[in-house]
């Protein structure tokens, strides 16, 4: 079908233009990494189900790709692939310590997540 040639297409036309985000120092947050990342990947199951093989495996590719960029976030950070698990001082009061993204003193976001 013409259609599984345009997914798939635009699909190679985005991994492609996210390599210059490999390329550079600064990456893209991780939740906006792994939200992204999970959702090519229910586009994924989903064009698989309607046969839609080329457009499916160019999907999971791309999904696969931004899951690494969250990666790369998280060696950037040095905490590790599990950020929500993240425990240190928090940013504002400096005395609160960060659990689950939250400051248990202040009650203040993590704002490196």
């Amino acid at each position: 079908m013409w259609q599984d040639w345009v997914f798939a297409i635009g699909s190679v036309g985005f991994i492609v233009s996210l390599i210059p985000v490999f390329l550079t120092k600064s990456y893209p947050t991780s939740v906006t990494s792994i939200a992204t990342s999970a959702i090519l990947a229910t586009f994924a199951w989903t064009q698989h189900s309607l046969n839609l093989d080329y457009a499916a495996a160019t999907s999971a590719v791309l999904s696969f790709t931004w899951l690494m960029i969250a990666a790369r976030r998280q060696v950037q950070d040095r905490r590790g692939l599990f950020f929500l698990m993240h425990i240190g001082r928090c940013n504002y009061c400096a005395k609160g310590l960060l659990q689950m993204g939250w400051c248990d003193r202040c009650g203040k976001p993590d704002t490196n997540i």
